[in-house]
């Protein structure tokens, strides 16, 4: 988390509802969104100790089990034309589109999690 002021983050307000925010910070290089009381949020900063207590907002996404194959990306690099250096620095829009063959499989994976989770959340 981004130290500030002491024991204090820096956060955004992204929306207040009643007495709850919610708020967008960094913490360990990662952008996070919590829902923390309304009245911690103070000239912008939330205390640390109420970030960790602070209910996390979003699906953890990180939890979801994705392979990378190296192989494969050098298949798709091939299969557009990109097979030197110099290629892929003239052609990058040709490797954006082998790094999104290479993960194209894991969008049914992303997706069904999702699907399996709001199914579980509606219970």
């Amino acid at each position: 988390m981004m130290k500030i002021q002491g024991e204090k983050t820096l956060v955004t307000v992204i929306r207040q509802k009643d007495k709850s925010s919610l708020v967008e910070f960094i913490a360990a290089g990662i952008l996070t969104r919590k829902f923390v009381p309304t009245k911690e949020v103070v000239d912008g900063f939330v205390s640390d100790e109420v970030l960790e207590q602070a209910i996390p907002y979003g699906y953890p996404f990180d939890e979801i089990k994705l392979a990378f194959d190296s192989q494969k990306l050098v298949n798709e690099m091939h299969n557009v034309g990109v097979w030197t250096a110099e290629d892929a620095l003239k052609n990058q829009q040709k490797v954006w589109a082998a790094l999104c063959a290479t993960f194209a499989d894991a969008l049914p994976i992303i997706l069904e999690t999702s699907k399996k989770e709001l199914t579980r959340s509606k219970k």
